[in-house]
């Protein structure tokens, strides 16, 4: 799903380039001249990279949380979980906000031709509104805060399960499941 502003940001400025009319109000020639099309296109690439870099952080914090377990380091095997656990909460969250705003900015950019059957614009915001629909969004952002304020573990530790989901259909591609049973005898499971 991190890939949804991509193709938002894809389709967007597919339809500036093609659409030959601006809006009645703008002082622009063109809808590429028009300087409010620009910053919804420059906030929707801004989005896109936001959401690249924190995926790559999210997953660089799985990938040591692998490495804590594969290496058998009592300390990392304990701490590893909670950091990818948090790490992955918080990037959930991030992604969940910044995909809705962008397929909200959507409608900014193309009115209401945003829901024509030709442009099909809002597939965007209802494919994303489905997906947060399937993420217990405020429950991460209570886990986090309550790690961070007092640093409350329950949610974030022992067996807890991460999903890896397609971008776009949400369908299942692999399942982390991370174990500590004891010291130095945790071990990840990928399926």
């Amino acid at each position: 799903m991190f890939q949804a502003v991509r193709r938002l940001l894809s389709d967007g400025i597919a339809y500036v380039r093609r659409q030959a009319r601006f809006k009645a109000h703008s002082a622009a020639e063109t809808a590429r001249q028009d300087p409010f099309v620009q910053q919804v296109i420059g906030d929707l690439a801004a989005n896109a990279f936001a959401i690249d870099q924190a995926v790559t952080a999210a997953t660089a914090a799985l990938d040591r949380t692998v490495a804590a377990f594969a290496r058998r380091n009592e300390a990392q095997v304990e701490q590893a979980p909670v950091s990818s656990a948090l790490a992955t909460a918080q990037t959930q969250l991030l992604l969940g906000q910044l995909r809705l705003r962008s397929a909200e900015r959507m409608f900014v950019l193309s009115g209401v031709f945003a829901t024509s059957r030709d442009n099909n614009f809002d597939r965007h915001w209802r494919n994303i509104r489905t997906v947060l629909n399937h993420n217990p969004l405020l429950h991460k952002l209570r886990v986090a805060g309550d790690y961070l304020l007092n640093g409350t573990t329950t949610y974030l530790k022992e067996g807890k399960v991460f999903q890896v989901r397609s971008d776009w259909t949400g369908r299942l591609l692999s399942t982390v499941r991370l174990h500590s049973t004891g010291v130095g005898r945790g071990r990840c499971e990928i399926s």
